[in-house]
């Protein structure tokens, strides 16, 4: 099979997704449920929450430009599910991370959960969330990281 161009993400459709951030994360009632003070290592905090990290990239990347269901990668809009993909080289351990590092530089003081959550989710105002067809989140996930973390596009027909 020829392999096609690579497709990317484009400062436009990067520019919607840090634009859909910006407006729903002033309104969103979503964090209020997070009342804890965490008081752990960032390593202990990261793991101990991957789950819910999870749950709010779903929960909360969901309408406005997501809410289209077309695979950004083989175009497909056939596929009966349709799953966020953070991009290569930035897992959600490495978003988490940097969201702890900006808003609690010393690992030793306490911060508020609902402050953690809502710093993660402004991470991805600078990390790409690719919308793929569960096959090409499998393929995705599967192979070696570009430098620019695209892959090449080996969708089966």
């Amino acid at each position: 099979m020829a392999e096609t161009p690579e497709p990317s993400m484009t400062e436009a459709r990067l520019q919607k997704q840090k634009e859909f951030i910006q407006r729903k994360i002033e309104s969103c009632k979503q964090f209020d449920k997070y009342g804890l003070t965490l008081v752990d290592s960032n390593a202990v905090i990261i793991a101990s929450m991957q789950g819910e990290l999870r749950n709010i990239v779903l929960s909360f990347f969901k309408g406005g430009l997501y809410s289209e269901k077309k695979c950004e990668h083989c175009q497909t809009t056939v596929s009966h599910q349709f799953e966020r993909a953070h991009n290569k080289g930035k897992s959600r351990k490495d978003v988490a991370l940097a969201a702890l590092h900006r808003i609690r530089p010393d690992e030793t003081a306490h911060i508020k959960q609902k402050d953690f959550i809502k710093a993660f989710i402004e991470e991805h105002i600078t990390v790409p969330l690719w919308i793929l067809c569960k096959r090409c989140h499998v393929k995705y996930d599967a192979k070696p990281a570009k430098p620019d973390g695209h892959f090449k596009n080996q969708h089966p027909s």
